[in-house]
């Protein structure tokens, strides 16, 4: 029996929700400090936007400011440069007013900056601040839709908001879904939900329930039609470099390198599978002290996006979640059905938690674009319960955690660009002698141990059986064990076997998992078939949702689509003078 010595209980996360309340407390301890050092607090901050088809938006905010202080007035920063995929991209923002106070534009850092003020008046107490001005091309676009993803207040205020609020009027009638509004507040990266927004006919509001404090915004993401705004049409692309002159001449040389890379690849995939060619006899089941995530992990030395995935199934079947598919709406809903509880590694209380974020069900298009950070922590998390359970030697640690391995891997990267375009010889030479040197640190390091052996034997017979074209023992499996597909799938998941399992099964299993139905009437829950069951979900349809990686943005932050305050287009900030 495995000893999960990195098994969690439920106390150690109000350990954690009590440390996340201190450090909130102390975050507003230095809030107040940095509006004491100000002079100035923002008592209300209101955006109105309009959008317009053409592409362009016209924005309007209304600062409300006491100043504790004497001051000239404030200065407003907004970006108009961002940075994506490495690649900068402009934005022109024009038309810039001030209502009933002087003011001056400036450009600097890749921002546009309005000081306003009278170098020669001081205020205090209350005043008000109207900005106008215009955008053009603050749109995305992805394959599906087109987005509007907007950073509201910037995340560079030097002081508390004590409100924010937003208005965005669309050009037509347009009845846009719950799921394709977000918004976000917190620090840049955060993905807080202190606010809120809805649709109300032509307009988009929201506002936030709590104090933004100095570093802190607001940021609001809008999913449109594809093709309603032209996108980036009007953005300035700046283009890396190209690649040097004889590339294309040099390419059958590129065979060497690419050849030695392969053979290393492949002699290092056999040190670290040391018994995988052993015979086993094929077993029905999987090891019963492996969740299917650590099954899929260990069983190949690496956390694939189907292993996070597999948690799914093995939760539903748990009775935590269930799973409808709305076949109208080609859209995949994810309910819970109670908390999460019992002794259970982190990964799982991580992946549960954040999945949803304090409500009830949650569905596949609103975690893409916004889920990609969670899924890579769950991943890191799972790789070290794997190395928490022994079943690696301490010398080998996972074959991921070898880092002089990577470290020389990484070496042969520009030994390429060498041998490519300057020295051949030399760089060839020094190629092979760091390939011995790989070989000498491979054979060095020890690989499963002895429990790590007998649990990959299992691993190895429960994967035999699944991959087995022999079906004569399912119909007395089933009988013996009704729930032996909802029990054996969430693994066959992890291994990349749903589709085989589920095909050689059906014959003998016509209902599918009682965890999974049809949403919206066409069918009660848990009543369809098998066979509409290995047609309707798809594993793979998961995983895309939660890796789709959204791209940097360089507006304080976050990324394009990347659900988070500071990402999108706007942010900046200001202060006082």
């Amino acid at each position: 029996m495995l000893n999960h010595s990195a098994r969690h209980s439920v106390g150690s996360f109000e350990n954690r929700a009590y440390m996340k309340h201190l450090l909130s407390f102390l975050l507003v301890l230095l809030s107040l400090s940095a509006y004491q050092a100000q002079g100035f607090k923002i008592s209300s901050f209101d955006a109105q936007i309009q959008l317009s088809r053409e592409g362009k938006i016209e924005v309007t905010e209304t600062i409300d400011v006491f100043f504790t202080e004497q001051k000239r007035g404030i200065f407003r920063d907004i970006p108009y440069r961002f940075q994506n995929e490495g690649r900068e991209y402009k934005t022109e923002i024009s038309g810039i007013t001030v209502d009933n106070h002087p003011f001056k534009v400036s450009k600097k850092n890749g921002m546009k900056s309005i000081r306003i003020g009278d170098p020669d008046i001081y205020l205090s107490g209350p005043q008000k601040y109207v900005i106008h001005y215009t955008v053009e091309g603050p749109f995305i676009s992805s394959p599906e839709f087109e987005e509007f993803y907007w950073n509201i207040t910037g995340n560079d205020w030097q002081a508390v908001i004590e409100k924010a609020s937003f208005s965005v009027l669309l050009p037509d009638s347009l009845n846009i879904r719950y799921n394709n509004l977000r918004v976000f507040t917190g620090s840049a990266g955060e993905n807080g939900k202190e606010a809120t927004i809805g649709q109300q006919g032509r307009y988009i509001r929201g506002e936030t329930t709590a104090a933004l404090n100095p570093g802190q915004g607001l940021t609001i993401a809008i999913q449109l039609p594809k093709d309603y705004v032209p996108v980036n049409q009007t953005l300035e692309m700046i283009t890396p470099p190209p690649p040097p002159k004889g590339f294309g001449d040099q390419w059958p040389m590129s065979l060497l390198p690419l050849g030695l890379i392969l053979g290393l690849f492949g002699f290092w995939k056999k040190m670290r599978g040391g018994d995988d060619t052993e015979d086993v006899e094929p077993k029905p089941y999987p090891p019963l002290d492996l969740t299917p995530a650590e099954t899929g992990a260990f069983y190949d030395h690496i956390v694939h996006d189907r292993d996070v995935i597999s948690l799914l199934p093995y939760w539903a079947h748990q009775g935590f979640i269930k799973m409808e598919k709305d076949k109208a709406a080609d859209e995949m809903y994810i309910t819970k059905i109670k908390h999460l509880e019992g002794e259970r590694p982190t990964y799982e209380y991580t992946l549960f938690n954040d999945l949803f974020a304090g409500r009830n069900f949650v569905t596949l298009s609103e975690l893409k674009y916004h889920f990609y950070d969670t899924h890579q922590k769950v991943k890191s998390q799972i790789k070290q319960e794997i190395i928490d359970l022994q079943l690696y030697d301490d010398q080998y640690r996972f074959w991921f955690k070898s880092w002089r391995i990577w470290i020389l891997f990484l070496a042969i990267i520009p030994l390429i660009v060498l041998f490519f375009y300057y020295q051949f010889w030399l760089s060839a030479i020094i190629m092979m002698l760091m390939m011995v040197l790989i070989i000498v640190l491979a054979s060095l390091g020890s690989r499963t141990s002895e429990k790590g052996r007998r649990v990959k034997q299992d691993l190895r017979a429960f994967y035999n059986f699944l991959k087995n074209d022999d079906t004569s023992t399912y119909p007395d499996l089933i009988k013996n064990d009704p729930q032996y597909f909802e029990k054996v799938y969430p693994y066959a998941v992890a291994f990349n076997l749903d589709k085989t399992f589920t095909k050689r099964i059906r014959p003998y299993q016509t209902m599918a998992p009682m965890w999974y139905g049809y949403y919206g009437g066409y069918y009660p829950h848990g009543n369809n078939s098998m066979e509409d069951f290995s047609s309707d979900f798809s594993p793979k349809e998961i995983s895309s949702a939660f890796t789709t990686i959204a791209s940097s943005s360089g507006s304080g932050g976050g990324g394009f689509s990347g659900g988070s305050s500071g990402g999108g287009f706007g942010g900046g900030g200001g202060g006082s003078w």
